[in-house]
């Protein structure tokens, strides 16, 4: 799709490519800066905050506990990446919760966000190169077959539930990480972050091209203890943060950033015992499957 031609008389080079790869050349597409869409009233304070510096960084992870509204930050982030390029965002998701993000759009946004839901890996491919702004979700298992080259047309690209990223070599992982390269907007949401892995750290920030791989960030913060267990290197460790704090938050409570206590408004939680008694039909079962085994 790029075209490079020589001029002899000027010695000088011109490279002709798509305005989508500009950015890859250091250099602008010209096209014409738009300003933000007015923020929705719903996101909290905390949740504002998160979505604007996600749209500065362009690159982005959002690690924020369970119920604080990740998806919230993450739908607005997508209506506003979709307004600022034209382009196209898709949203990779567990199968199980994609009817859930799609409801949720619906009832806070109504017709203004439309979220189509991609059934197959031919209908993703095709949806991926179709012109015009739009948003799409579909499941991470889309990735298992290889490399999708046709994420390379879109504009943005979030991943819910990151922590698939985690995983050591998994085929979706590789998958993910080379099919997005060089898209200019992504964002990872997760509420259970690198702390439960080390290795995390350094997959999501191969993701978002922090880094040129995952060896670079381990040998450049990391080292390994007599248990073989990576630890950030003393001398590193300062540097190790702020170079996290470029691309990522970390939140468990917004109070501790700042903002107001929404937690602390919480109902006390209800919790229900429920004791079922087996069936003799189930008990024969389970002592047959006990004698086989």
């Amino acid at each position: 799709e790029s075209q490079i031609a020589y001029d002899w008389q000027s010695d000088a080079y011109t490279v002709t490519t798509p305005a989508r790869f500009a950015r890859l050349l250091g250099a602008e597409a010209g096209i014409e800066a738009k300003t933000l869409l007015p923020l929705p009233e719903h996101p909290f304070d905390y949740q504002r905050f998160i979505i604007q510096l996600a749209l500065d960084a362009k690159k982005f992870a959002a690690w924020i506990d369970t119920g604080l509204g990740k998806t919230i930050c993450f739908r607005e982030w997508a209506r506003q990446v979709v307004h600022l390029t034209g382009g196209r965002v898709l949203i990779l998701s567990p199968l199980q919760i994609i009817g859930q993000t799609c409801e949720m759009a619906q009832r806070f946004y109504g017709e203004g966000l439309l979220i189509e839901r991609i059934n197959s890996r031919e209908a993703l491919g095709d949806w991926c190169k179709r012109p015009g702004p739009a948003i799409g979700i579909c499941n991470y298992e889309k990735l298992i077959v290889g490399i999708m080259n046709e994420l390379r047309y879109l504009a943005g690209v979030i991943c819910d539930e990151s922590s698939i990223l985690k995983t050591g070599g998994g085929v979706i992982k590789w998958n993910l990480i080379k099919s997005a390269r060089g898209i200019e907007y992504k964002l990872s949401c997760t509420a259970t972050p690198a702390p439960n892995d080390t290795m995390e750290y350094a997959s999501q920030a191969s993701f978002l091209e922090k880094l040129r791989t995952e060896g670079e960030i381990l040998w450049t913060f990391f080292a390994r203890d007599k248990a073989g267990n990576w630890r950030v290197k003393p001398h590193a460790r300062k540097a190790f943060y702020a170079f996290m704090s470029s691309w990522s938050i970390y939140m468990r409570n917004p109070v501790h950033f700042g903002f107001a206590d929404i937690l602390s408004t919480l109902p006390a939680p209800d919790i229900r015992e429920y004791a079922v008694e087996i069936t003799d039909i189930q008990r024969e079962l389970m002592h047959a499957f006990l004698c086989r085994s």
